[in-house]
Parts: structure tokens; C-alpha cells; sequence
């Protein structure tokens, strides 16, 4: 599915293998205990990779560090990975690539100028991935996403087998997307995963119940029989909004969804939607500033909080953003 998409879907990309991001973990073979940080040619070297969209849910286990680098580089055991971490480089290796780009190891997290401009090129490395992985139902990054799914809700009946044997059989009312949709997964809660999704070429989503796959062509399709019934293309993929003759209102859904969800450190608010936003300056041809455009600016400074409740602390004033600017 993968392979006919890239060959065959002009809206989820181009064929050839992107450039590799400053870091990405080599994988090995499939029965290989470690795996290693590798280190991208600065002159550039190509090769597609995998993204990993999760949830931290606080500190880290094993994280890329100054002093450590040089060691990750080397060797990593497999066990040493928190769970979510090692279920992703079996996906990987499952699906036949060699590298994997996941912050906490990719990012050299106490170094400031590192992360700075690593966070800055975070939306081209989502974009330029080949597949994202999204493990919307984990917690934290010990769960893991590689387990046994749950059954959706329906009424079970025993029922007699040709060879005689007592089967089982679930009878439930057809469920809607809606209902099994990730803004009720833990991973929706946060802010940063909200342009890691929508600027990914293709994902392959590991919800609670199912495993789906989506890309900008198709949108969300099931990878196995199953009675949940999803919408075509009930979230709109990038290539969507990009053509979207309603550009405000388009906008506007946007940074509704995008501010209903939470920042560890609320200083990051600009930032981590400015990878979408540099796609639609693109596509639209026009100037984006702290949450306005150019064309209608006038009207995108009207915006008011519709819900009417308070703020959460994370948008109280700061020097962050202009004061009239929603990243307040």
C-alpha cells in the first residue's frame, strides 16, 4: 500500500528518497538486538525514514545528550528503549526501512542551539518522512502501541459452528468515525503532534481498536474488515487546505483545534504550528504573522474566545507574541 502510494498518489509526494534529517536511528536487521545513531552526511545524504508521532508523559528513560552522544552513536540496546520506542523500530523493520527519526533520541536535548534548530526543521522532517507513526492511545512513552487492541462495544452471541463447535459472534450498531476518533486519544492532547500528523505524507495509525492508514489521497482507510465505518477523508489533509477556497474559515478551524491543546513549556506556543503555516504562505501566497494573514488581517484580529470560559494559564499575556496575536 505504501509502495503504490508513492508511485501512484501525486498528492502525497514525490518518488525520490528525501534528504535524511541531521539525525535519524539506524535500525539494523530485523534480528538484531541494537540499534545506532547515525549521523547524515552535512553535504547531504538521501534515503527515505520513518517518523514517530507519541507521547513523552514526562521525563525520559534514555534521551540524546552531550555527553552520551558519542556512545548512542555506537550502540543502543534494544532493551534499554522505553516500550513505545522499541515497538517502533519493529514497525520499521517490518516494514522494510532502515531509519527512524524520534525526537528524544534524533534532538541532543541539553543542548539549547541543537534544539533551537532542530525544532525549526521538525515540520519539513514530518513532511519529508515516508510514513509517520502515530501511537495516539499511549500515555507515556513506556506503554507501547504494539498491543493487543480492544474490542469496540457490541452484544456477543454463541452461536453453533459447521464442525459442530460453539463459536462466538458480536452484533453492535455501526459506529461512526466520530466516535473512535483520535481527538479522544491522549496524543490529541498535545500541541506539538497536532502539525506532526497534518503535515505527514501518509500515516499509519495505531488507535485503540484498529489499525488504519491514512495518506493525502486516500484519507483514512482500514487495513482489515472491520464494522466501525469511517468517513471519506473526514480530516482534511494538508493538500485539502492548501485548495481551500475559504481561506479564513479554513484558518480558523485550524487554530481552534490547535488551541484546544496543551504545552509542557507555553513558550512553544508560536512555534509548534508554524510548520503548517509555512506550507499554506506557499500554497496561498501570502504573508503569515503570529496567527494572522496578510489579506485579511483586519478580520483575523477579531477573534474572541467562542467557547467563554477562561483561558488556560498557558495563554495568560506574556511577551511571547504581540498582544493582539492568539498565541497570547
Amino acid at each position: 500500500m505504501i509502495a503504490q502510494c508513492c508511485v501512484q498518489h501525486t498528492k502525497c509526494g514525490p518518488l525520490q528518497a528525501p534528504r535524511l534529517p541531521t539525525r535519524v536511528i539506524d535500525v539494523h536487521e530485523r534480528e538484531s538486538a541494537t540499534v545506532h545513531l547515525h549521523i547524515s552526511d552535512p553535504d547531504g545524504e538521501f534515503a527515505d525514514y520513518l517518523t514517530l508521532s507519541y507521547c513523552w508523559g514526562g521525563e525520559q528513560p534514555i534521551q540524546t545528550l552531550r555527553r552520551n552522544i558519542q556512545n548512542l552513536r555506537n550502540n543502543i540496546s534494544l532493551v534499554e528503549l522505553p516500550q513505545t520506542l522499541q515497538d517502533a523500530v519493529q514497525t520499521t523493520r517490518l516494514l522494510g526501512y532502515r531509519y527512524l527519526w524520534v525526537d528524544v533520541l534524533c534532538i541532543v536535548q541539553d543542548d539549547p542551539d541543537d534544539k533551537s534548530r532542530e525544532i525549526a526543521m521538525m515540520a519539513e522532517t514530518y513532511h519529508n518522512s515516508t510514513v509517520t507513526i502515530v501511537a495516539p492511545n499511549s500515555k507515556t512513552v513506556n506503554e507501547g502501541y504494539l498491543t493487543q487492541r480492544k474490542q469496540p462495544p457490541f452484544f456477543r452471541m454463541p452461536v453453533i459452528l459447521p464442525d459442530g463447535e460453539v463459536g462466538e459472534v458480536g452484533i453492535g450498531h455501526p459506529c461512526q468515525w466520530a466516535h473512535f476518533s483520535w481527538e479522544l486519544m491522549p496524543l490529541s492532547k498535545k500541541a506539538w503532534t497536532f502539525q506532526e500528523s497534518l503535515l505527514a505524507r501518509r500515516i499509519i495509525y495505531y488507535g485503540p481498536y484498529e489499525v488504519l492508514y491514512c495518506c493525502q489521497t486516500l484519507g483514512f482507510i482500514r487495513l482489515l474488515p472491520s464494522y466501525i465505518q469511517y468517513g471519506d477523508n473526514e480530516i482534511a489533509s494538508l493538500s485539502d487546505i492548501c485548495c481551500s477556497k475559504d481561506k479564513l474559515e479554513c484558518w480558523s478551524e485550524i487554530v481552534r483545534q490547535y488551541t484546544l491543546r496543551h504545552f509542557t513549556f507555553p513558550n512553544d506556543r508560536p512555534y509548534a504550528i508554524v510548520g503548517i503555516a509555512s506550507a499554506l504562505e506557499e500554497a496561498w501566497a501570502q504573508k503569515y504573522v503570529f496567527g494572522a494573514w496578510s489579506d485579511r488581517f483586519l478580520e483575523v484580529l477579531t477573534w474572541f474566545n467562542v467557547a467563554g470560559v477562561p483561558f488556560h494559564s498557558s495563554l495568560q499575556k506574556s511577551d511571547r507574541a504581540p498582544s493582539w496575536s492568539g498565541y497570547q
